[in-house]
């Protein structure tokens, strides 16, 4: 598909999304009451579902797991497709809880093919393979912003830049986009709740 077909057919699917993340959502999951609201849920947890169910990828991996809601929304679109996650921790010690470490356990317990590596993506040259789909949502700061999509960006065909509504986001993105030298469309999905950007190469 043309990413205008493409985009179209994930515009069309998150409209009637019926995916709901919240009965597996953390207990002690950071923001839990913004999370449990319907706009959180459609236009988070649904989008990211829809993305998948159209894209198909068989290899996924995503800079900043968090609690896993959107690793789970991909993977349940997308089954029996890996999964490599990438965090630094910093959600857990923030909120002084243990998501993220329960994630850990969880996600490989119910999806078979994931894992999730304790380190800050910041630091990393490379990923460990090409990926199907690559989702970026971890630091907002504009160096790692920029850092994490550039990443992205050399090892997968399709990736999916979450937050782009920051504005250091945005730029990062398309900053990336320009220095990594791979001609590359995108499309920007701004009736999500916090902005997505899909990169195609």
């Amino acid at each position: 598909m043309t990413l205008g077909e493409l985009a179209a057919e994930i515009r069309k699917q998150y409209a009637v999304a019926t995916y709901d993340h919240m009965p597996t959502m953390h207990v002690d999951e950071w923001e839990r009451e913004r999370k449990s609201r319907f706009d959180y849920l459609n236009g988070y947890a649904r989008f990211k579902h829809a993305v998948a169910s159209v894209l198909k990828p068989r290899s996924i991996c995503e800079i900043g797991v968090g609690g896993g809601i959107a690793a789970r929304a991909f993977l349940t679109a997308s089954p029996g497709a890996t999964y490599y996650g990438i965090d630094n921790g910093e959600y857990d010690r923030e909120a002084k809880k243990q998501v993220l470490a329960d994630t850990c356990r969880q996600l490989p317990e119910e999806f078979p093919g994931v894992v999730i590596v304790m380190t800050d993506s910041s630091g990393l040259g490379a990923l460990p393979r090409s990926f199907d789909l690559v989702h970026v949502d971890g630091c907002h700061v504009y160096a790692n912003a920029k850092h994490d999509t550039l990443l992205a960006l050399k090892f997968s065909k399709h990736v999916l830049v979450d937050d782009a509504k920051d504005p250091a986001v945005f730029k990062a993105a398309m900053d990336a986009l320009a220095e990594c030298g791979r001609m590359a469309g995108w499309v920007y999905f701004d009736d999500t709740l916090t902005g997505n950007i899909l990169f195609q190469s």
